[in-house]
């Protein structure tokens, strides 16, 4: 983590995305994007024209989104009150005496019928809510759960630290002001 990706001012801890990482995601994914567009113009089979406009699509919006990084890098605010996780879908400020704890989630990649590997989710810090909690009924919370996962929300990889450090950082804020 440098400087630049850190501010502590008294009781207030502002992490920050790297806005050079949201660069490379963006040259990446419109390199890839443009990539897509010309095999769609060397292609004659009609699936593999959809499939790769919606590839080309799913593209366009992710070096979208990685534009609005750029010019707003999420961030990760802790204070004593709680932490807050800017950005698009943010679910505001959580109290610290909201959450039961942090800690880490990761999930093995499985293999098809042909045996390559298919889904996994890398490790990454996320956050679970006390039983009861008002927060618990937020949009990040209800899509966590309703897909079947112990966990309340997730911290971007990319947030500042990795998951590890991160995990343990917000766990010694929640100790010490929850």
């Amino acid at each position: 983590m440098t400087v630049a990706d850190e501010k502590l001012t008294g009781e207030r801890l502002v992490l920050t995305t790297s806005r050079g990482v949201v660069a490379w995601s963006l040259a990446a994914f419109a390199a890839t994007a443009a990539l897509g567009l010309w095999f769609i113009s060397e292609a004659t089979d009609l699936i593999d024209i959809l499939w790769s406009w919606v590839g080309v699509i799913c593209l366009a919006a992710a070096a979208g989104a990685s534009v609005l990084a750029l010019v707003r890098p999420p961030k990760l605010i802790l204070t004593t009150e709680g932490f807050q996780l800017t950005g698009p879908l943010s679910p505001g400020l959580i109290p610290w005496s909201e959450v039961e704890g942090f800690d880490l989630y990761s999930e093995a990649a499985t293999k098809d019928l042909d045996g390559q590997s298919v889904g996994g989710v890398p490790l990454h810090a996320v956050w679970r809510l006390k039983a009861g909690s008002p927060f618990a009924g937020q949009l990040v919370s209800k899509v966590n759960r309703s897909g079947g996962l112990s966990i309340d929300g997730s911290f971007p990889r990319n947030i500042g630290l990795a998951p590890e450090p991160l995990s343990t950082l917000l766990e010694q804020w929640r100790v010490r002001y929850g």
